[in-house]
């Protein structure tokens, strides 16, 4: 009901309503890490239309609609309108009659379960696997005009926003968290986080994560719709493009009628905000010319040279973990989910010849060796080999960097020390015993090697390699 419905519910107490016919729609197949269920809707709308549906039920079951939580369900529901429907419904889980229970105080006899009579009568019957789908995204300037993330790479943003009744609930503001946290947004880019009301906001504060978002760059609106139907805060200027994770992309909703903007799941977006990553997808972007960036030109330069001399060409995905120059564990957080950094060996030792010259210091010099598998669950990703001269670096600092299992990027920021990466080399190399045993295969190895600088000297020096198969269908 619109606000012009409910004004009228307010002056004479009564509303009026046709009862609707319904529409089976079926949902099968498992989300991965960087989809979610703002996916799954965008997907059936985009098969559906945004008249597909108009004055019916949405009946949404299935394998993959009784394992969702209740925040995934509330998104899926709320955006059945999206496609004309007068209402979205599922049937409750265990986990959303506890939820209500929890709410309301009652007990589970105490409800009032509705369910649909195993004989019911749809007006049709729908099915849609999300096996193998990737991120979903609605491009202007229909909720319909729905596209694979794939299509729409190199995209530039001049404004993002996460939140709103679609996608501005704790779980969403945790995922932007994980994401964001030591890592800041691309100065071009403007970044809006809206609460969607003043319990998950102090919820959000008391668990740490409205100071990552500041710290980050983010602007932390107050609690409500804001700029998503063009109300205030973040209300877009002429030829704008935003991306949002908002539940409707119509011109001229977000203000002005000419800008261009888009909206999808907050983790892909999320992607366009990271500093490291949104250079590196720019770069591949035909939108971008690397004449204008001589640094990443050779970068680019040096990833072909390895390209041509090589049997398969290497994945975008591949092309942005060899080049970034930001943390490798935020990207990897963005594709898998949170991801785990597991110390393998740790020593301290003097620097030979090799070391000393890679690092820039005397031989003899005391440095830290260290080497370490980041993996998700059981899947090793990558590896990673490390040089640190201890004499450019306090006691304190000495101590951060020898504890396990904690990555660089973090600490360099903890300790507020500007640093820079510099990519020296990218290569393919064979695997020794260790790399064979880690990755359980003996194919090629891609490898890049990197120092991190801070006030023209070496902090530290990196190898990091992964097999040439992995990240090639990301």
């Amino acid at each position: 009901m619109g606000a012009t419905d409910l004004a009228m519910v307010y002056a004479t107490g009564k509303t009026w309503f046709m009862v609707p016919e319904a529409i089976k729609m079926e949902v099968s197949g498992e989300l991965n890490s960087y989809t979610a269920p703002k996916d799954i809707i965008l997907k059936i709308i985009g098969e559906v239309g945004i008249a597909g549906a108009t004055y019916k039920t949405a009946e949404f079951c299935g394998e993959t609609i009784e394992k969702m939580g209740v925040e995934g369900r509330a998104t899926i529901c709320n955006m059945a309108i999206e496609m004309g429907a007068k209402n979205g419904i599922m049937e409750p889980n265990k986990e959303v009659i506890q939820y209500v229970s929890q709410r309301t105080g009652k007990k589970e006899s105490e409800l009032n379960i509705v369910k649909s009579d195993e004989d019911a009568q749809y007006s049709e019957e729908m099915h849609f696997d999300i096996t193998d789908m990737e991120p979903q995204i609605a491009c202007p300037n229909d909720v319909d005009n729905v596209k694979d993330i794939s299509k729409v790479e190199g995209t530039a943003v001049d404004q993002c926003l996460i939140g709103s009744c679609t996608n501005g609930r704790l779980s969403d503001l945790k995922d932007a968290y994980e994401i964001l946290k030591d890592n800041e947004i691309n100065n071009d880019t403007r970044l809006l986080i809206l609460p969607a009301s003043a319990e998950i906001y102090k919820q959000a504060i008391h668990e740490g994560y409205i100071d990552a978002f500041i710290d980050a760059g983010a602007i932390i609106c107050n609690p409500g719709c804001g700029p998503c139907l063009g109300g205030h805060m973040g209300v877009l200027s002429e030829g704008e493009t935003c991306i949002s994770t908002t539940n409707r992309n119509f011109k001229g909703r977000m203000g002005i009628r000419n800008p261009q903007y888009i909206w999808l799941i907050q983790r892909l977006l999320l992607l366009q905000l990271l500093k490291e990553l949104l250079q590196i997808l720019k770069i591949y972007s035909e939108k971008m010319t690397i004449e204008k960036n001589e640094a990443n030109k050779r970068l680019i330069e040096k990833i072909n040279q390895v390209e041509e001399g090589y049997t398969k060409d290497f994945s975008n995905t591949q092309k942005i973990l060899l080049t970034t120059d930001g943390s490798i564990t935020a990207i990897l957080d963005v594709l898998y989910g949170k991801i785990t950094l597991s110390t393998l060996e740790q020593h301290f030792d003097t620097a030979d010849r090799e070391i000393s010259e890679l690092i820039h210091v005397d031989e003899g010099a005391q440095i830290n060796y260290r080497e370490v598998i980041m993996h998700k669950d059981d899947e090793n990703l990558i590896y990673a080999l490390s040089y640190i001269p201890l004499e450019r670096l306090t006691d304190e600092i000495c101590c951060d960097l020898v504890r396990a299992d904690i990555p660089i990027g973090r600490i360099l920021k903890n300790y507020q020390i500007e640093s820079r990466r510099e990519v020296n080399k990218i290569y393919i190399e064979k695997p020794n015993e260790r790399l064979k045993d880690l990755f359980n295969t003996k194919e090629d190895m891609l490898a890049r090697e990197y120092v991190i600088i801070h006030k023209n000297n070496v902090l530290m020096w990196i190898k990091e390699v992964f097999p040439v198969s992995k990240f090639t269908n990301i």
